[in-house]
């Protein structure tokens, strides 16, 4: 017996009724995973990018270390440079020091206040140099200087390694010392200590 009219359409209504409800239900899964996979999405993208900063940082780190190094490094090796030099020079000074008395000291230093006296112009002058080597130095400039007043010589230990020469009213100084010319020859020795100590790799 056919059902009641009232009964297929209700019938009908409830399928039509779980039908949309199961897609409704279909939409929302798929909108849910949807969702859940943006999500997870999101945070790959998240923890790459954290993990990209850590990384640019740490090599930024890391670089500014290589750097910090090499100037540290460049900064010492540049000071046992000057350390070396310094005491080649200390040395040297000691060694000529310890020969003021030597009576080949005492001569070379006469030639020397010899061969420095016709810079001077005419006129008066002096010559200061140490206590030791006043006589030989007076005895020098007494015999090269025929014809102009005689150069004054001035005890002054102060000059322990040669002889400075000066014009009276001191507008011309000569220095005719052992120190002058090894100062002379800093900047050759600074090149020679450089070739000696090698430059660490940067």
């Amino acid at each position: 017996m056919d059902k009641a009219p009232s009964t297929a359409l209700f019938e009908q209504l409830r399928r039509d009724a779980r039908a949309a409800s199961e897609q409704r239900v279909a939409a929302a899964s798929a909108e849910a995973l949807r969702l859940r996979n943006a999500s997870d999405e999101r945070l790959a993208q998240q923890r790459t990018a954290q993990l990209a900063a850590r990384e640019r940082a740490h090599s930024a780190a890391l670089d500014r270390a290589r750097s910090d190094a090499r100037t540290r490094t460049a900064r010492e090796w540049l000071t046992a440079r000057a350390e070396a030099l310094d005491q080649v020079f200390v040395a040297a000074h000691e060694t000529l020091a310890a020969r003021s008395a030597d009576p080949r000291f005492v001569v070379a230093v006469a030639g020397i206040a010899r061969d420095a006296l016709p810079y001077l112009p005419p006129g008066d002058a002096s010559a200061r140099c140490a206590t030791s080597l006043a006589p030989a130095v007076r005895t020098v400039l007494e015999s090269q200087a025929p014809g102009r007043p005689a150069v004054r010589v001035i005890e002054d230990d102060a000059v322990a390694t040669g002889v400075v020469l000066e014009t009276a009213d001191r507008s011309l100084a000569i220095d005719a010392t052992f120190a002058r010319r090894l100062a002379r020859e800093r900047p050759r020795l600074a090149i020679e200590v450089a070739h000696q100590l090698e430059s660490p790799a940067l």
